[in-house]
């Protein structure tokens, strides 16, 4: 793939379609191997030559940790993710290992908690965030990783959102748990069930979606404040495997048009790059 602004980056793909080798313009590696089910398991970034390992991911799954524990109804789940600097560390708490995430599941299999360790043993805190579901199995109160670590006023405020649904089931709007704010609010959707319109933070900002009518892709972006100012006005093309091959920022102050060119056929790879920025009335 050839981007004006990142150089020339190679790709090494395996029998599936997976990206196995990335090397960027710098000659920096990434190596990513899969099991076989074609998740993401081990991921290697090194220094240009390729010689020094510089970063390192593991993903675990399917009830089992990353110490060998048991996690409960995690089967076809993901159940931890550590990040070091070396290969040889693939534990929390242990070695190089410098940020973790440990998942939790109920006895439904949805997710309840999602444990992040931070710092190299932990030192720099260890952050929980949580979710629990109402009678309808649908999410209702998801509790930030901020929950009760800050304080005001001597008390632990509580971080998290709560979900409010129509009488179909359907979400309709999110609210603040500590200040009762209103934080989002579907206002339309189309008939093929895809939020075409919703506000944010009280209505101050109203967001509309276009779709393609045949398709369902995302076609329009059109972000307006309560004084109907223009905040963001964008227009995608697609080609008719799905690919994204252009985009046209509007503005509101200056636009940028950037496109993609793949191989032409049903991979979705893509060989390059262009963007070119343009001021509000499209002139180079």
């Amino acid at each position: 793939m050839t981007d004006p602004d990142k150089g020339t980056w190679q790709h090494e793909y395996n029998a599936y379609g997976d990206v196995i080798v990335q090397t960027n313009a710098d000659n920096q590696k990434t190596a990513t191997d899969s099991d076989q089910y074609g998740r993401p398991i081990r991921r290697t970034d090194f220094k240009a030559g390729g010689a020094k390992e510089e970063f390192h991911t593991r993903w675990y799954y399917d009830e089992k940790g990353a110490a060998g524990e048991t996690v409960a109804n995690a089967l076809g789940k993901i159940t931890a993710v550590v990040h070091s600097q070396s290969s040889s560390d693939e534990q929390c708490y242990l070695g190089s290992a410098e940020y973790c995430e440990l998942y939790s599941y109920d006895s439904y299999g949805r997710s309840s908690a999602v444990a992040s360790v931070v710092g190299k043993s932990g030192a720099e805190g260890e952050y929980v965030s949580t979710t629990s579901y109402d009678g309808l199995g649908r999410p209702y109160r998801q509790y930030d990783a901020l929950d009760k670590t800050l304080v005001n006023a001597g008390k632990a405020i509580t971080s998290g959102v709560q979900s409010y649904y129509t009488s179909t089931g359907h979400l309709r709007y999110v609210k603040d748990i500590a200040s009762g704010n209103e934080l989002y609010r579907i206002v339309d959707v189309n008939t093929r069930g895809q939020v075409a319109a919703f506000d944010v933070v009280n209505g101050l900002v109203r967001v509309d979606h276009g779709y393609d009518s045949a398709t369902g892709r995302l076609d329009t972006q059109l972000a307006k404040n309560s004084l109907n100012s223009t905040l963001l006005a964008r227009a995608d093309t697609w080609d008719k495997v799905g690919d994204l091959t252009g985009r046209n920022d509007h503005g509101p102050v200056a636009g940028t048009i950037e496109w993609w060119v793949g191989d032409g056929d049903e991979s979705g790879k893509v060989r390059e790059h262009i963007g070119k920025m343009l001021d509000f009335y499209g002139n180079k």
